[in-house]
Formats: structure tokens, sequence, C-alpha cells
């Protein structure tokens, strides 16, 4: 991924791409996780369900909205190949891709987190949040190269939302075997369809070990949004009696 194929773009194309790249990636990427922690939070403070359709296509009405959002998500990255190794050639010129990228990390991060924290979880909940924060901090620190860090949120949001999306369709009375690993299957051919694509831009190209950090991103995701629900069902239910 991050080596191209030598095209020249004229400087005012450049700025327009990198314009445009940045604006789709902020809204999307700012925008559905807070969407997504706030559904969440409706969905679990709602009593009788959210509009179950044993007939529909979808087994909820939040069912729904996960799938939109993760097509909408899946589709700004999908637009945004080619300009964005465009905008990122840019930024290396000026030594601002490594502070760029942690930028973004640090505010989608940090929108999701604090969106989270209105819920006002236990003090459990924060220490699995913290260790999962923890984790991929170290994770990203390790990788070394920044463009590779754009997978484990980018994928890692995708697997999210697929994996919210099936756990409740599976609530919703519908066959779901295993979410979790499905969640990851379906993310990780997402992730590969990102590099069939980059193989036909001009400025791309196709690469395995993206496609292992795409699966990697999604199975990071799945896995930290498991254990999460896992100890929010414990207090719950420990709180309950």
């Amino acid at each position: 991924m991050e080596a191209g194929r030598g095209v020249t773009a004229d400087p005012e194309v450049v700025a327009w791409q990198a314009f445009l790249t940045l604006a789709a990636f902020l809204a999307v990427m700012l925008v559905v996780p807070w969407l997504l922690v706030r559904d969440a939070a409706r969905s679990a403070a709602r009593v009788g369900g959210d509009g179950s359709d044993a007939r529909g296509v979808f087994a909820s009405a939040r069912e729904k909205r996960l799938w939109l959002w993760t097509a909408v998500v899946v589709v700004a990255i999908y637009l945004t190949l080619s300009p964005a190794q465009t905008l990122a050639a840019a930024l290396r010129e000026r030594g601002l891709l490594g502070p760029f990228t942690w930028l973004v990390l640090a505010l989608v991060g940090g929108v999701a987190l604090a969106r989270w924290a209105r819920l006002r979880p236990g003090t459990v909940e924060v220490g699995a949040v913290l260790g999962v924060v923890a984790v991929y901090v170290t994770t990203l620190i390790r990788l070394p190269v920044p463009e590779a860090r754009s997978h484990l949120f980018e994928y890692g949001l995708v697997g999210m939302l697929v994996y919210e999306a099936l756990r409740e369709r599976r609530e919703g009375g519908r066959s779901v075997p295993v979410p979790a690993l499905l969640a990851v299957a379906i993310t990780s051919l997402l992730g590969w369809a990102d590099e069939g694509i980059q193989a036909v831009l001009p400025n791309r190209v196709y690469d395995l070990q993206d496609v292992a950090f795409n699966a990697i991103a999604a199975t990071m995701a799945v896995s930290a949004t498991v254990l999460v629900r896992w100890v929010q069902s414990k207090t719950t239910r420990h709180g309950s009696t």
C-alpha cells in the first residue's frame, strides 16, 4: 500500500484531493463512532426492543442503522483510496505524516471516549476500556509505518459495526452463528476487497501485508468489543443482585 507508481499530480489537484480526503475522512471517522456509542446507550436503556420484525430483512431498526453506518464507512474508505495516497505523500514530504496520523487517531478516540464517559460507566468498565486503550496505543507505537496505523482504526471501526449489527440480529431472533468470528471474517473480506481496488488504481498497489493488517484490526476491535460488553454484562448482573 505504501509504495505508489510514481504518478505526478498537479499541485492544485493535490490540494483539492487533500482537502476532500480530509473532510470525508474526519466526517465519517468522527461522526460514526459518536453515533455508535450513542446508539448502544439508547439500546441498553430501551425496554421492549427496537422495532423487531420477524418478516423483514433486518431483525430491528437498530440492525438496519448499523448496516447503513457500516456501508457509509466502507464506501468512504474505498472512495478515498487514491486521494489518500496523494495526501500521504504530500504530508510525508513536509514531515507531517506522523503527527497528522496521531492527530486523527487522537480525535477519533477522543470523540468515542468522551461520548462513552457520559454514560457514567462503573470502575470495572473503566478499567477494561483503559486496558483496551493501552493495548491500542502500544500497538500503534510499534507500527513503523504511519499509513499502517490507518488500518487499525479504519477496519477496527468496520469490525465493531459489523459485530454490533450481527449481535443485534441474533438478539432479534435471527440465526447468527458466532457473531464475533463472523464479524472478523466479513471485515477481513472487506479489507481484502480494499486491496483489490488498490490493485487497479494508478497510484496504489496490492499488498498482502495490508490484507493481514486489516484482518488484525478487525480481530482487535471485535475482541475489545466482546470484552467490554462481557464486563458490562457482569457489572449489570452483579448490580441487580
